[in-house]
């Protein structure tokens, strides 16, 4: 059998869910088992080879202990400066205030 392609989109970020995971200080074993799903389940969703589900997102965030947000996609359709040169510049001012 082929390896499992990439979705289009995925619906989370895989390294938020492998960070948090780490944070929690939970195997991916111990998350399969918590959610109630085989352990492949996991590993493809930390590998961004399967897109989790809106149900799967809020068990991991549960199992996380998490905002849900933390784990989702983000939105880089939205208008406005973009990171690495898209659509403008922020500027910062670096100066001390001092009182």
């Amino acid at each position: 059998m082929p390896p499992r392609r990439p979705p289009r989109r995925l619906n989370h970020e895989p390294a938020a869910i492998r960070y948090a995971r780490k944070q929690a200080g939970l195997t991916q074993a111990q998350v399969a088992e918590q959610c109630g799903v085989a352990f492949s389940l996991i590993s493809e969703i930390e590998k961004g080879t399967r897109n989790a589900t809106d149900a799967m997102l809020n068990k991991l965030a549960a199992v996380f202990n998490c905002p849900r947000v933390v784990l989702e996609a983000k939105n880089n359709d939205s208008p406005g400066p973009q990171p690495n040169g898209g659509g403008g510049s922020l500027s910062h001012d670096h100066s001390v205030v001092r009182s």
